[in-house]
């Protein structure tokens, strides 16, 4: 298979024609771009501004930062703290345990999370579970008229028991609740 300009070998086919050529064939047809001095400068466009060898274009390198801040804006998380306020303490000083209130009941949660409800006109009763705490809670409410509530918990003892405790007194009507923890078995 022999062509004009081509020749041909068993392993591959090779172009006899040099660029060149092809530059010349591409610059027939009108196109531009192969030689540098070819250039016209009349034609509109954008000129190329060739910079010193001693400066660096820093425009990629700005680009380049400002998406980095843009990512590190949108992903930083922002979270705002809320607390709940607290009032603040009476003294510097170590508060001392309350004593028990003859108008106040008595919840003990001890290192077991077991209840004991404790109210002076009814005694103490044991409740394994907060159904029967609740229960309890609100005869002792209802039977003594006591507005007040002490909520004693092991160091311990599970959180959830002690809210749970927090929460049967005020569904059985408790108007003032306190907290204190200790460290002696209940």
């Amino acid at each position: 298979m022999a062509d004009k300009g081509i020749q041909t070998s068993d392993a591959a086919l090779t172009f006899s024609r040099n660029d060149a050529d092809y530059v010349d064939d591409y610059q027939s047809m009108g196109w531009k771009g192969f030689e540098e001095s070819q250039e016209d400068p009349e034609s509109p466009g954008c000129r190329k501004v060739v910079l010193p060898d001693d400066e660096m274009d820093m425009t990629p390198m700005v680009d380049v930062t400002f998406l980095l801040l843009i990512f590190f804006m949108v992903t930083a998380s922002f979270s705002l703290q809320k607390s709940i306020p607290m009032p603040e303490g009476l003294s510097d000083q170590h508060a001392q345990a309350a004593e028990p209130d003859e108008s106040a009941i008595t919840v003990l949660i001890d290192q077991n999370n077991t209840y004991h409800v404790v109210s002076h006109n009814e005694g103490e009763f044991e409740c394994p579970s907060e159904r029967e705490m609740r229960q309890r809670l609100r005869d002792s409410v209802e039977s003594g008229g006591l507005s007040r509530m002490l909520i004693r918990a092991h160091v311990d003892s599970r959180h959830g028991r002690l809210v749970a405790a927090w929460d049967g007194g005020v569904l059985a009507g408790v108007e003032d609740i306190a907290i204190e923890t200790t460290f002696e078995e209940l």
